[in-house]
């Protein structure tokens, strides 16, 4: 009976490794069904699947692997570029509280001080008051940009951008 059993979980791992796909792949190994969730290649020497490289697998204790997209540095580069001073890089890699602040910062610190300002008879000064607010956030966004281009910056999961 046992001699039987080996030899069907080994029938089923052969037609595995010799169907090519890099789909769905489900193995009965040591009574447990591992699915790669179509992102991967089940190894045959282990119960783990190769991830592709945009994939990982965040629940290693899961019979579902592959099961978390990694963010793209490359598109985290061009939104920082592009909206960073809006925070968009911040709300794509998954810190929504960072993006809302880069957003909201300057309109926010812009109307204090525009508060301050009617209250401040020199206009050479308030001039300079109205300028403040968007000259730190021009620095969070370069700093952030810099940070996303040397690749300092995880996803809010702590996954490295692929």
């Amino acid at each position: 009976m046992m001699l039987i059993l080996k030899f069907t979980i080994l029938f089923i791992l052969n037609l595995c490794s010799r169907c090519g796909d890099t789909g769905q792949h489900k193995i009965i190994r040591n009574s447990i069904n591992v699915n790669c969730n179509n992102r991967g290649v089940l190894v045959e020497s282990s119960s783990l699947c190769k991830c592709l490289d945009e994939f990982r697998t965040i629940d290693t204790n899961s019979l579902i692997q592959c099961n978390y997209e990694m963010r793209s540095l490359r598109f985290a580069k061009i939104l920082s570029l592009l909206g960073g001073f809006l925070g968009l890089d911040m709300f794509y890699l998954g810190y929504n509280f960072k993006g809302l602040f880069k957003c909201f910062f300057p309109v926010i610190l812009f109307l204090i001080i525009l508060r301050i300002r009617m209250k401040i008879e020199n206009q050479l000064i308030s001039y300079y008051f109205i300028i403040v607010p968007f000259l730190l956030s021009f620095i969070l966004w370069i700093v952030d940009f810099l940070l996303i281009s040397f690749g300092s910056i995880t996803d809010s999961n702590g996954i490295n951008l692929y």
